[in-house]
């Protein structure tokens, strides 16, 4: 899996470390992180102050990161997301979608078509404003919350409503 290219520039002054990294790939797109965080002796409650951008991704890698879970993910993928807080309590802004989108889940052997999401930052949540998708000859919508509760704490909450949407391909799952 070719990733693209990576540049990064990063300058430390006044004990924060400034950051412009950019990750380029031909055909893909970009994703672009900046802003600056405390160095990394500074206190966990130091501000954070990132911005995550890209107009026009392709998400097709992340079924190579999670090759257990996906098959394949298409669409395309545009983020504006603020982050700030600390490393501690990180504070989000901004918003993230995916539109046009396909996820094959292993797990369940279904295929979600025209998948639409949309995210938005809202302090300690990631709001989960829109999420539809075709599964079969049925519909998948829904909302919710991704609640970050610091290092290594997240808590899901969906409110999920399926009309006549295939949850399994799998005669084991069915």
């Amino acid at each position: 899996l070719t990733y693209g290219t990576l540049a990064v520039q990063a300058h430390s002054r006044s004990g924060r470390v400034a950051l412009d990294a950019t990750l380029q790939h031909p055909t893909a797109g970009t994703l672009a992180l900046r802003g600056s965080v405390p160095q990394p002796d500074a206190p966990d409650s130091a501000p954070l102050d990132l911005r995550l951008i890209t107009g026009h991704l392709d998400p097709a890698g992340l079924a190579a990161l999670f090759p257990a879970h996906l098959r394949h993910v298409r669409g395309t993928v545009a983020a504006d997301l603020a982050i700030g807080g600390s490393w501690r309590a990180p504070r989000l802004g901004g918003e993230v979608t995916l539109t046009d989108g396909s996820i094959g889940v292993a797990s369940n052997g279904v295929t979600y078509e025209h998948v639409r999401l949309r995210l938005a930052g809202s302090g300690t949540d990631l709001l989960v404003r829109e999420l539809t998708a075709s599964a079969g000859d049925g519909r998948i919508d829904g909302e919710g919350s991704l609640q970050l509760g610091g290092p290594a704490r997240l808590t899901l909450a969906l409110d999920l409503r399926l009309a006549a949407a295939r949850i399994a391909e799998r005669p084991a799952v069915s």
